[in-house]
């Protein structure tokens, strides 16, 4: 099975996530232009999670002084007696980051609920802090924001204007809007938000 199927598979079927436990000494393999990590440095890590359970695994981790980041967006949903609220959403189920030491993974994914860390050839995949610094602001700045399964392409950009100013990614149109994403390598996966145009200069 490709890796690319892998990851299509999780999405559509989440009950594999029997197949990937750690102690069958599965890898999940993604792919990653990481470099070779040094053992004694802090990096942002990927930590695949039992279905449903992340925001036990966030706390669990926050409670043993683990630096962790488990993105969430609000939604304002509107009951049938017209009550609104506004409901937290996991922005990338099943998935949580984690600043840490590549040589603490083996030891953390012991730890109840946690299936492995996503790597590629059993080196684990590094996520750049400024993507984490994007999706952080994406968040606090309530920008509308979508995941795309799949790496979209488009015409590559960086924004100039505005509380994302300084990111560059790729502008796509999508259902007659103007979006501009960042492809997240380590989970094959867009994140894509709505962007003016104005805001926003080829590069």
């Amino acid at each position: 099975m490709t890796w690319r199927k892998l990851i299509y598979n999780i999405i559509k079927n989440p009950g594999m996530s029997s197949f990937l436990k750690s102690d069958s000494q599965q890898d999940i393999s993604f792919k990653s232009a990481q470099s070779i990590n040094l053992p004694s440095e802090l990096h942002w890590y990927v930590l695949y999670t039992r279905s449903r359970a992340e925001e036990k695994v966030q706390k669990e981790l926050s409670l043993r002084n683990y630096h962790v980041y488990l993105p969430l967006t609000r939604k304002l949903k509107v009951w049938r007696n017209r009550q609104k609220k506004l409901i937290s959403h996991i922005l990338f189920p099943n998935y949580i980051f984690i600043k840490t030491t590549c040589c603490k993974l083996n030891s953390i994914i012991q730890l109840p609920d946690i299936v492995s860390f996503i790597n590629c050839s059993g080196e684990p995949s590094v996520v750049p802090d400024k993507e984490i610094d994007a999706i952080r602001n994406m968040i606090d700045y309530n920008i509308d924001i979508s995941i795309e399964p799949v790496f979209k392409t488009g015409e590559r950009v960086k924004i100039v204007d505005g509380p994302l100013s300084g990111y560059e990614g790729i502008l796509v149109e999508q259902k007659g809007k103007n979006r501009f994403g960042i492809h997240l390598e380590v989970l094959n996966k867009t994140i894509l938000a709505d962007i003016c145009l104005a805001e926003l200069e080829k590069y």
